[in-house]
């Protein structure tokens, strides 16, 4: 069984009040069982200032974690804060570490060297693992790079769940993984869970009626990039439904249909003038595509219809509720953009610990019908664990 303890602040400068406070809500020294770990996410600032750093000291266990745009916790919404989750228990044991820096076209061997690292010593995989992946514009390819590798590292069917992290700050320096107080612009943190962790896995991206939209089938395709579509031309396909190509970029979720039966959606990157569209990850062998819609009315209402489903089948019952939200809803909203997160902290209320967190691109394990897990990075999506 895990235990989860929250703690939140807004103060970035004075370093000891913000610690003062933290502990004084965590009380980790009567609160912590035999094995702990903390995720720890925050406005760049507060790694700037020292805050995430001496939090790390002060706890004294491992934390890991990213920069973000917003989050909230029970009791608080804000931009311009730092939460820390604690995983505490007497059972499930858990191991973390970060990588050496990766770039672009070498992921392979620091994503293989950094999960050797987190299952030494154990005699079973992990029953689950968080990761956070930094932010890689390498040519041709997306976040699942990262995800393809530590599948064939693990040997597969172990559930990823994560985030890339991300900044409303000018600046990718600002966008950084956390590990043991230390920020990362170019390596990976991974957290692994052992022992009897039963977790449930929830997505959702728009509405049930902006996926009503035309599927076509991926005629055409090079790791990231789409070339054609029902056999033409991306941007021709596009304007044969009415579609400007210059809209699809950043503006429309693009959801994937694999083969398999699982959906994930993306971004589009660009349309290139040869007609083919970047997206923010590899395109899966004999896909179909539709182009949806997506609103702050869709934005406020999926998220709250799928935690009012999660509350009411009692699935998270005496747990508590992770949430990655795609940064590109916090831009939909605009100044409104604490509707969602506020959305959530009214169906969930005070019953459990939750986290709601955005994210530069959700990392989720889909269970497939015959029980395997298809693990995938998508875009302008929740994604929820209950744990």
């Amino acid at each position: 069984m895990i235990t989860i303890l929250s703690a939140y602040t807004e103060e970035i400068d004075d370093v000891k009040a913000a610690i003062s406070s933290l502990l004084k809500q965590l009380r980790p020294d009567k609160n912590l069982l035999k094995y702990s770990v903390a995720l720890v996410h925050c406005y760049f600032e507060f790694v700037e200032s020292g805050v995430v750093e001496e939090l790390h000291k002060r706890l004294g266990i491992p934390t890991v974690g990213t920069t973000t745009t917003a989050l909230g916790v029970s009791g608080v919404i804000g931009d311009m804060m730092l939460s820390v989750t604690v995983f505490t228990s007497d059972d499930i044991r858990f191991s973390s570490g970060v990588s050496d820096a990766v770039h672009s076209g070498e992921i392979a061997k620091p994503v293989t060297d950094l999960y050797k690292e987190v299952t030494e010593g154990f005699d079973v995989k992990p029953a689950l693992l968080f990761a956070f992946f930094p932010l890689l514009k390498g040519e041709g390819e997306g976040g699942d790079v990262f995800v393809a590798e530590l599948d064939k590292a693990s040997g597969g069917d172990v559930p990823l769940f994560g985030t890339l992290p991300v900044t409303n700050a000018s600046g990718e320096r600002m966008s950084v993984v956390i590990c043991g107080g230390k920020a990362y612009e170019s390596s990976m943190a991974l957290l692994a869970f052992y022992g009897d962790v039963r977790p449930e896995f929830y997505t959702v991206a728009v509405t049930e009626q902006s996926l009503q939209a035309k599927r076509a089938k991926i005629t055409g395709a090079k790791l990231n990039v789409i070339e054609t579509i029902n056999e033409m031309p991306v941007d021709k396909y596009l304007e044969s439904i009415g579609l400007p190509p210059a809209s699809v970029p950043y503006n429309m979720p693009l959801l994937l249909h694999e083969e398999g039966g699982s959906r994930v959606f993306r971004t589009g990157l660009k349309v290139h003038d040869d007609g083919s569209l970047s997206i923010t990850g590899l395109v899966p062998e004999n896909a179909e595509i539709s182009f949806c819609s997506i609103n702050d009315r869709d934005v406020v209402e999926s998220t709250g219809t799928l935690l009012e489903r999660i509350m009411e089948s009692k699935a998270a019952k005496s747990r508590g509720i992770l949430l990655y939200v795609c940064c590109s809803r916090f831009w939909i909203l605009g100044p409104r953009w604490r509707e969602e997160s506020g959305r959530a902290a009214s169906v969930i209320g005070t019953r459990v610990p939750w986290l709601f967190v955005y994210s530069g691109g959700e990392v989720f394990p889909s269970i497939l019908k015959n029980g395997k897990v298809s693990n995938h990075l998508q875009n302008f999506s929740v994604i929820v664990c209950v744990l």
